[in-house]
């Protein structure tokens, strides 16, 4: 036993592996776009993408959706709910910011994106741009991060 408070333990772990930063983004889809979403999701590929965020893609797996594996240790899955219409994205990185970009490359390439109608008071409006698309503004992905 290390005798220490949850707390120190987890900053121990961190001097030993380092912070890591973790999210899930739900995505409610129309149901009627499910196919189109899947056929998206199951064509991606190493040679279909060869990096994603930037860092090349060191494995791809389609077991239970699409999981990428990146050359960093970050790692970004897609999958479908099995019991509502919902996307599921999730990402894990050394970095929020990491986090935020894969999330968004994930969205923009399979086509489920939103509104920021009100975004939160917090946001810099300047990242906000009117578009034929709706546009992730920077930093804010409509999900929670987590640390790990």
């Amino acid at each position: 036993k290390m005798k220490k408070k949850p707390s120190q333990l987890i900053e121990y772990l961190h001097s030993k592996v380092g912070t890591h930063y973790y999210r899930r983004c739900d995505v409610s889809f129309d149901a009627s776009r499910r196919n189109i979403i899947l056929e998206k999701i199951s064509s991606i590929s190493i040679r279909s993408m060869g990096a994603m965020g930037g860092i090349n893609i060191s494995r791809v797996d389609q077991l239970d959706g699409t999981r990428l594996l990146l050359e960093d240790g970050s790692w970004l899955a897609i999958r479908f709910s099995g019991t509502e219409p919902l996307l599921r994205i999730y990402s894990e990185s050394n970095s929020n910011d990491r986090v935020d970009i894969l999330i968004s490359e994930a969205r923009n390439l399979i086509g489920v994106w939103f509104w920021i109608e009100k975004p939160p008071f917090w946001m810099n409006r300047q990242y906000i741009q009117k578009s034929t698309k709706p546009v992730l503004a920077r930093g804010y992905s409509g999900c929670q991060t987590n640390v790990v």
